[in-house]
């Protein structure tokens, strides 16, 4: 049995994608041509709905900020999950030179426009793992042919592991 509270929340979300990212031009330019134009705009929406949207209810940080403070063990390795500043650190200016170079393993990758999902995903895991973000790509690259791919990184960040946290902390705030 449903809960009509998860109804009217997707119904909410819907009505903002529609508004801000479907029936506006800041997340794409001009008319919907083609399935990669819709694609891109909706990344776009769901990265700036979740990394840059300032939410008053939760103190004008976005979403995963908030998150993160209040889940503070999503690595092994320290007690926050790691910002991409952390996650360059830890991965090393040698090894983030070299993820930034991995169209040399798959050609347009870093053109790809979710390639900075991508990077800050392996980094997250390269921090995790301790393993050369390099190593993940290439693991995630070796499954099916990636050239019918509209885009590249996105099927790329699909298929690499999830960051789990080793403690998840207290359940959410309740309705």
């Amino acid at each position: 049995m449903g809960d009509a509270y998860d109804n009217a929340l997707m119904e909410s979300v819907i009505g903002l994608f529609k508004t801000e990212c479907i029936g506006s031009t800041v997340f794409h330019a001009g008319p919907y041509k083609t399935l990669a134009d819709v694609e891109y705009a909706v990344a776009g929406w769901v990265d700036w709905y979740n990394h840059r949207r300032l939410h008053g209810s939760l103190g004008m940080v976005p979403p995963v900020e908030f998150e993160q403070a209040q889940r503070p063990c999503f690595s092994r390795r320290s007690s926050a999950t790691p910002t991409a500043s952390t996650a360059e650190q830890l991965a090393g200016a040698q090894g983030v030179a070299e993820l930034d170079q991995a169209d040399q393993y798959i050609p347009g990758l870093t053109m790809q426009p979710t390639w900075p999902t991508l990077r800050a995903h392996l980094l997250a895991l390269a921090a995790n793992t301790g393993q050369h973000p390099l190593r993940h790509l290439l693991t995630a690259a070796s499954g099916r042919n990636l050239r019918t791919a509209g885009d590249m990184a996105a099927v790329l960040d699909w298929r690499l592991p999830a960051l789990t946290p080793t403690n998840p902390g207290p359940l959410p705030l309740g309705r």
